[in-house]
Parts: C-alpha cells; structure tokens; sequence
C-alpha cells in the first residue's frame, strides 16, 4: 500500500491543541484507494479511523479526501505543512488533481475544483459564494460560463462573487447582469461595476444613480448637508432612497454619514423598512464594509421581540442574527483580516446600558427524600446575552459561558469573570494587537475592556510598545480595569524616570483610588523631586480627588516650602484658577479656602487688586464668588467693593452670595447694620445654614445694643409666623429667633395678638403663642377661650387650660355653659380631667335640667353616662316632663332607654304627651336585634294607656299596624297579639286583621246519648 496524499491538520485556541492527519492510499497496483484518518490531542496516541470501508476509485476518493479536508478547515484547524504529493503522479493511471504549489492556501485549489465537479453534499451556489468569501479571483472565468444554467439563486452567487472578485475584463458580464430580470441580481451587479475603479465610464453611472434622487436631497447632497437627507427619507413612500444613498456612498462621505445616522434611528422590523435594510446588511458584506455590517447586525439583535409582524418573520430576524455570527466564523475558519476587522467594529457598537436586564434561571430538581425541588444549577443571562456575534467573538471557547440548544441565546453557568482568553481566533487577534489597543480606547462596555486587556496583555512586546498618548487615555478610562492596566505600563515608566513629570500630572488627575493612594506614597518618598516639578502642586489642589486634596492640605507644612516657593505658589494657583472649567471650581473651592486660610491668609490681605479685578469680569458666577471672598480678605476691602459690585452681590440669589453679603455686613460699622434690619432679615430667611447663622448672630448682637433695632427686625418677622415654611425647618430657626432674640417683643404682645397665634394654624405661631402664656402674666382669656385651648393640638396649651380651670373654680360655675364647652375637646386626657372635676367641684345648685341635658346630648358616650348620672344624683320631680321631652330626641339607644324610665310618671293618662312622643316610639320599636328593654316598656306603656282611652288604642293601633309590616317580624306576633286586644276591647277600632268567627256545630244525639 503506498501512501498517495498526506495531510496533518493542527487546532489551537485556548485550552485546546488537537491534530487531525488525513491519508490517501492505494492498494498495491490497482486502482483502489483508501482515506484513512486519525485524530486527538498533541502529543499523545492518536485514534484512527477510515472513511472508505471498501476500497473505491481515485476520482471517488480523491472527492473524500478534499471534502474531509475542507471540513476540517472550516472548523478551524491549519494545515502545518501543505498537503504532499509522497509518490510519483506517474504511478497513477488517470490524474485530476492538480499539484499544490507551497505557499497557495488549499482551500481556493479544492473549490476551483468543485467548481467544475460539485460533490452531492455541497450545493454549487454555495461553493460559488464560497469562491466569492475566499476573494478566489481566478474562479471569475469559470463561473461566468455557468450564468442562466440553473435557477436564480445560482445566478445571484455568481454576480455576489464577481463583485467581490472580478477585475475590469469582467465589466461587460457585470454590465449584462446589471440588466438582469431580478432586481437583487441587478443591485449588486451594479454595486460590483461602481467598485472598479479601472471603468472609465464610473463617473457617469454615479451620475445615473444621483439622477434618482429628488432635487432636495441633490441639493443637501451637494452642499454635504447630512441632516437634510436623513429628514428626507421617507419609508412609506421611498423603499429605494436607503439603497441609493449608500450606492452614492461609495463616492460621498455626507451619503454614508446620512445613511448611518438613518439606520440608527429606525426600528428595522417596521413594513418598508426590513428589506431595504436586508439589502444594504449583504452589500456591506460585499464591500467588506464591516462598519456598516456591525451596524445592521447591532439593530437586528436588538429588535423589539415582540413586534416581527408579516411580512417580517421572526425567523427572518432568528435567520440574519446567525448569519452575521456565521459571517464572522467564517472570517475567522479561513484566517482572514477580516476576521479581526469585522469583529472589531461588531464589539465597537455594543455600550454598556443598551442591553436587557440581567436575568438568571434557576434549574431545580424534586428530590424524593426531602419531596421538594432543590436548585440543581443556574443559568445567568448578562446584559448582551441575545446578542450571537457579540457573544460569539468573546466567549467562543468559554467553559462557563455557551449558547443555548436553540442557538438563540447565550448564558453562564457563574457570575464569576474568567481569567483565561475564551475569545474565538485568538491567534487573528494576536496578529493585530492594534485593534485590541483601539478597542480599550474607544469601547463603552465593560465585557469587552475586560476581554481587550487579557488578551492584550498576552502580547508583552506590544504593551511595551504602546505610544506614552495612548497609555495616558487609557488612564482616563472608565473602567477602572482599563485605568489599572495601564498604571501598571506607566508605572514602570514612571520609576524608569522616563516622561516622570507628564505621567505624575496623568495618575493625579486620574479618578482610581488606588492610583492616588500609590500617587500619595511616592511624592512622600520623594518630596525633593516632587516640589521640583512647579506644576504638581497645582495639579493636586486641583485635583477631582477628595483624597488628594486633603492630603496635600493636611502635609503642607511637611513639604516645607520656603516664603518664594509658597508666593509663587500663591500667585499661579489663583491665576490658574481663571482656566478651569466651572464644574471643577465648584468640586475644589471649600478646600482650596481652607488651605488658603491657613497657611496663606497674609497673601489674601496683600493681594494685588488686579487680580481680584480678574475674577469681578468673568461671567462665571461662581469665580464672582471667589471674587467676593477675597475682597474680604484684603486689606483694601472698602476700594476693592465699588457701589456697582455691591449691587451685583446684593442681586445675585445664590446662597453663597448671600453668605457673603453677610461677611460684608459683618464689616461694617455698627451704626450702618442698625438701618439694615431688611437686608438682615432678607439673608436670614436663605436656605443657607452659614448664612441664616452669620445673619442670627449679627441681629442678636444688634438687638442687645439697641430696642430700635429689635422692634424692627420683629415687626417684619412677625407676620412670618401664619405663613408655611418656605424651606425645610424654617418654623423651628423662626422660633429660635423670637424665644432667643425678641423675647421682650414677645412678653408685650396684647392678649388679642396671643390668641391670633394660639388660632393659627402654623406650627411656628403656636409655638410662639406657648411661649407667651408662659412668659406673659397680663393675659386675660375668656372660659370659653380657654375650653377651646383645651382642645389645642400642643399639650402643654391643653394643660394649661386644665391648669386654669383648677385655680378658677368660681369663675367656671359662673360661666356654666360656656365652662362645659371643655367636654368638645377630642384629647382623652382633657375629657377625663373634665368628667371628674364636674362630679366633684359641681353641686346640686350648680346644675339645671338645661345642663344636664347637654351632657346626655353629646356624642361623647363617657359624657352621656356621666349626665344619666348626674340627671339621678340631681333629679327634681319638677323637670321629669322637660327631661322626657328632650331626651326621647336623642338618637343613642342608651339615652332612649334612659328615657323611658319616665313614661310612667310623667306621660302616663296624658294622651296629649302620649301623641307628642310618637317618634320617640316608633324609633324605639324600629329597632332590630337592639334596645329590647327600651321596646317593652314601650309596648307595655302603650298597651296600658290604650286600655284607658279609646284615643290612644287607636294611636297605638296605627304604630303597631305600621311596624308589623315594614319591620323585622321577629316582633311580629307581639303586634298582632296588641292589635288583637285593642279591637277585643274597642271592636271598632279598625286594625288591619281580622279576626275569625267560631261556628260550633251541633252534635246530633243518639239513643246512647238520651240514655245517658
């Protein structure tokens, strides 16, 4: 047997290194041959197999050869030494194959020869367009012979592949397939002819399609004006207008922004919008186009579900997302750049946030021993987990992270990061560590910077070479991964004493906590060399670090700059601080003053005015501030603030201004503040702690010194007290004034003004009204002010309105109605204190039947009993008519059946009072499942008194007719039984019943009964 073909096949990505060897073989002379295989991992025992069970001819197992082949470099592997000829082609009787030449990838020699001879398993069309993906210039001319040989989908391979192939001989056969039937073969035959740039007629197709357009968008295109053509599409309308913009991008760059700008505005699953899309997605695979390609493929994944309607498919979309993942495999299978390319632009166009929520399924199990489901795994589903060629190009060889079964969706089996490279192709990417750079400098997802700098950080001979521009973007990263690797590039730079000073400024201004931790021990370490650079100084006040601001602050002195090194400090700080931006200025004023105010307030009080002068002209308001705080500083305080300058502070409403105006004030003269008690009052009232204190303390001062000025400040303050807060806690520093400030204003206030604050309904003037009635002796409130006090919503004016009725017992029982206007109060504790006082300070000759029946009429229960009671102690046989009259209104079933114990004394043979209390009765017997004792006395009384007047049987007989028909009838047989003796004793008297007459019937007498 002699071996005829050998190949050895090689596959490394990550863990993985496997190798494959293929051999063809012919038995002794004859023309029988073998394809033999073996496999397994490098190194060790290889296992064998065969694809020819039997021995078949050259040309059958030639076929299998090449198909085994090409399987295998699809899949990945390489081939480490050509396929050999080990014998002499002599030997063999008949020769197809041609002899592959070293160096000539194998691929493109066993696709020209599918092409004349398709196996069964590869359809033409597809090893066509494979010709077309391999860039196979020579199969042009055996493909042009087999145009409008079979279907056109075997016609649009072809045009796809000359497009992507083809060379200016081939313009006529494009020109012809520009003029084919099917409108996507004419696309992009014409989209083919507009590449080659050898046609010399390129200008007039251009020319042609620009001719299509409306005048508007010719004109917008003319004056590169991109907005107007993006406004111009119109997809309802215009199905065509997205494909000719980007045939015109080909030559105008306005046409390919327009376009971008359009793809990225538009929900690709809307009616007119999918096909135009679908076509420009194959046109930019054609050009190579990997920009445009990544972002169709980016709109496409991140389509709305829900909305795939006809004739948008869901499966169109399932459909494009595997063919831009599959595109980008194939890049990857045949080792093209474009791999690298391609996938860069398609993890370019993912940003953090623009995902979907993460997600995780938990997979449980029932476990028959504990009969409950127990958690068996979890799958994880991150931001970008529907997103196929994203997830392909990171996670390719991912033992934690896999695509599903239904190759819709990817997720992991731990949230943990995976420390080794898992991408697809890493040897591609190792190939252009460039593109891995530009990715850490321009991506906005986390995934990727974390894939970047693995697999950058492989490539020790690049990351040594990364130019010092880059590495400092990278330190303004933010990711914070991105920032640390490149610190760790810098740092070794950096203690090289190679670009130090640049690279100190870089890790000061950079936002890593560990960065500025390292910053802080190597300046302390180094302090001779750092003071030399004049600039660090500066740049660590300055700095957007918390951490590094106060440590400069608190080691100034550690430093020990001598008196030129602090005033030329000085003096470039504050001129520096004019170039900052106004966000950064705001985020380092409050330490910056404290440095200045202790270590540089000499230099404040000597500082040149011109200076000051600088900060008063910017517009920015809060170098006004500065400004401002600096005239205070300086000796020169009363030329520095010009009358213009003091009206600009007092117009400003930022509370700092405010703040300072106070400073100003605090300036001043003490004869000039006493006619400022406005203005003070003004400042006082900001939300502004460091202002409303500043103000508190000077008209504290101010009010000592003068009672003018006190008078003043509360008259405007005053009316302050019935209005709402105007910021958080007002009503509280409000008060603090009057209690602490204006006290003596307070204890002169009238007793009509005290009761205007009790009756307020704020906070702040209750408080106050407290304050006076403890501290004023000369207030005089009626007994029925101080009842209404006890219901005040503040405790202690509930209590000392108790407090007053204790000492005024007299003065209560004179005012009686008014006094027991306290029982209103809705406070438990008032109503207790109010029940016992009547019972034990209130006599006999203190109450009357009025009284008394206003304590039965409240709604309070405590308060009924407590007149029921008192009615008893107190009751006068005089008032028992009056009581029986009121308290048979009342609608508690207490009182009526209360009330009922004086229907026998007092309405008893007086039909005139009996008819008075009908709805007293009628309530009483209304009542269902209630009042039983009040209802029979009631049913008692009536039936008593009908008894004795005809008048009231049928007053009574009219009330128990009406309730034996419209009220419960549990009561119904005691009705009937009334009415019944009511008509035995007045027949008539009309009830509605009737009563039966008894007929006896004689007995008929026998013989026995005679005897008898």
């Amino acid at each position: 047997m002699k071996i005829i073909k050998h190949t050895q096949l090689r596959f490394t990505e990550g863990k993985s290194d496997k190798v494959y060897e293929i051999d063809l073989c012919q038995l002794s002379d004859k023309n029988e041959y073998f394809v033999n295989f073996r496999y397994g991992r490098f190194g060790a025992n290889l296992r064998e197999g065969s694809k020819t069970a039997e021995p078949v001819e050259l040309e059958k197992a030639e076929d299998i050869f090449n198909s085994l082949l090409v399987s295998k470099l699809n899949k990945g592997y390489l081939d480490t030494q050509q396929t050999s000829v080990l014998s002499s082609a002599s030997d063999l009787t008949v020769q197809k194959t041609t002899t592959i030449e070293v160096g000539v990838d194998p691929r493109h020699e066993v696709i020209l020869n599918y092409i004349d001879s398709p196996p069964k398993h590869w359809p033409l069309n597809r090893i066509i367009w494979r010709a077309g993906l391999l860039n196979i210039s020579a199969s042009a001319n055996k493909i042009i012979k087999l145009i409008g040989t079979q279907d056109v989908m075997l016609d649009y391979s072809i045009t796809w592949t000359l497009a992507r192939c083809a060379d200016a001989s081939h313009e006529s056969t494009l020109e012809s397939l520009a003029k084919h039937k099917d409108v996507k073969i004419q696309r992009v035959a014409l989209d083919g002819l507009l590449r080659l740039d050898s046609i010399g007629n390129k200008t007039e197709r251009f020319q042609t399609i620009y001719d299509q357009l409306s005048k508007k968008a010719q004109v917008a295109m003319d004056n590169n004006d991109t907005q107007t053509l993006v406004e111009l599409v119109n997809f309802n309308k215009e199905t065509t207008y997205l494909q000719l913009l980007y045939s015109l991008a080909l030559q105008s760059t306005c046409c390919y922004d327009a376009i971008t700008q359009i793809i990225n505005n538009i929900r690709v699953n809307k009616q007119n919008v999918f096909k135009p899309i679908r076509h420009i997605l194959k046109l930019s695979e054609l050009r190579n186009d990997h920009k445009m390609f990544a972002l169709i493929t980016l709109k496409i994944e991140s389509a709305d579900l829900s909305n795939w309607k006809e004739p948008l498919k869901q499966g169109s979309r399932v459909y494009l997302r595997k063919r831009s993942q599959r595109t980008v495999r194939k890049y990857g299978e045949i080792a093209s750049t474009h791999f690298v390319n391609l996938a860069f632009e398609i993890l370019l166009s993912i940003k953090d946030g623009e995902g979907n929520a993460k997600s995780k399924i938990e997979n449980k199990q029932y476990v028959r021993q504990t009969r409950q489901y127990e958690v068996t795994s979890t799958s994880y589903f991150g931001e970008f987990s529907k997103y196929l060629a994203f997830n392909y190009i990171l996670h390719k060889h991912s033992d934690l992270t896999n695509i599903s079964p239904s190759a819709k969706v990817w997720s992991s089996h731990s949230e943990e990061v995976e420390q080794n490279r898992n991408e697809a192709f890493p040897e591609l990417w190792d190939q252009q560590p460039d593109k891995l750079l530009l990715l850490l400098l321009q991506s906005k997802c986390g995934q990727i910077h974390d894939f970047a700098i693995k697999a950058v950080t492989a490539n020790t001979e690049f990351c040594q070479s990364i130019a010092l521009d880059s590495l400092l973007s990278l330190l303004k990263s933010p990711f914070k991964q991105t920032q640390l690797f490149a610190f760790e590039l810098l740092k070794a730079l950096f203690e090289n004493d190679k670009h130090k000073e640049v690279i100190l400024y870089a890790f000061i201004n950079t936002q890593c906590d560990y960065i500025h931790l390292y910053t802080c021990e190597w300046i302390e370490s180094n302090v001779a060399k750092f003071k030399k650079f004049t600039k660090a100084p500066i740049f660590l006040l300055q700095s957007k670090s918390q951490t590094l601001r106060q440590y400069f602050i608190d080691k100034f002195d550690f430093f020990e700059f001598s008196d030129k090194e602090k005033s030329d400090f000085f003096v470039s700080f504050i001129q520096s601080i004019l170039t900052l931006k106004e966000k950064r200025i705001a985020l380092i004023m409050p330490d910056v003053f404290t440095l200045l105010s202790l270590h540089f307030s000499n230099y404040l009080y000597v500082m040149p005015t011109n200076i000051i002068d600088n900060f008063y002209n910017s517009h920015i308001e809060i170098l006004q501030i500065i400004a401002v705080k600096l005239t205070v500083a300086n000796k020169q305080f009363n030329t520095i603030l010009t009358a213009e300058r003091y009206a600009m502070i007092e117009r400003s409403n930022l509370p700092e201004m405010k703040g300072l105006l106070i400073d100003i004030f605090g300036l001043q003269d003490k004869s000039i503040l006493l006619k400022e008690a406005g203005k003070l009052v003004m400042l006082w009232r900001t939300d502004n702690s460091f202002c409303r204190d500043a103000a508190f303390k000077i008209i504290q001062t101010l009010s000592i010194d003068s009672e003018s000025f006190s008078n003043d400040v509360f008259q405007l303050l005053f009316p302050d007290l019935f209005l709402a807060e105007i910021y958080e806690s007002s009503h509280q520093h409000l008060t603090a004034v009057f209690t602490q400030v204006l006290q003596t204003s307070l204890q002169a206030l009238d007793t009509d003004t005290i009761w205007r604050l009790l009756s307020a309904k704020s906070n702040a003037a209750n408080t106050i009204s407290q304050f006076c009635i403890n501290n004023n002796q000369t207030i005089n409130f009626s007994v029925k002010q101080y009842a209404i006090l006890a219901n005040h919503k503040l405790v202690n004016i509930r209590n000392h309105s108790i407090e007053y009725y204790k000492n005024n017992v007299t003065v209560i029982k004179q005012s009686q109605i008014d006094g027991l206007r306290i029982l209103n109060s809705k406070w438990d504790h008032v109503i207790d204190f109010a029940l016992e006082y009547f019972k034990t300070e209130f006599q006999d000759a203190d109450w009357n039947c009025q009284l008394l029946v206003s304590l039965c009429d409240n709604n309070n229960e405590k308060i009924q009993k407590m007149g029921r009671d008192l009615i008893l102690k107190f009751f006068k046989q005089k008032d028992g008519p009056e009581y029986l009259s009121k308290l048979s209104q009342h609608p508690s079933k207490n009182v009526q059946l209360f009330s009922t114990q004086f229907l026998n004394d007092f309405a008893s043979n007086n039909p005139e009072k009996i008819i008075s209390l009908k709805w007293f009765f009628m309530t009483v017997l209304s009542s269902v499942y209630k009042a039983r004792v009040s209802k029979n006395r009631v049913m008692s009384f009536l039936m008593t008194e009908s008894i004795k007047s005809k008048r009231i049987a049928v007053f009574s007989a009219d009330i128990f007719a009406h309730h034996s028909v419209t009220i419960n009838t549990m009561d119904l047989e005691k009705y009937i039984d009334a009415m019944v003796q009511i008509k035995n004793t007045y027949p008539d008297v009309d009830v509605p019943i009737e009563l039966p007459t008894i007929k006896i019937k004689p007995i008929k007498l026998t013989e026995k009964h005679h005897a008898v």
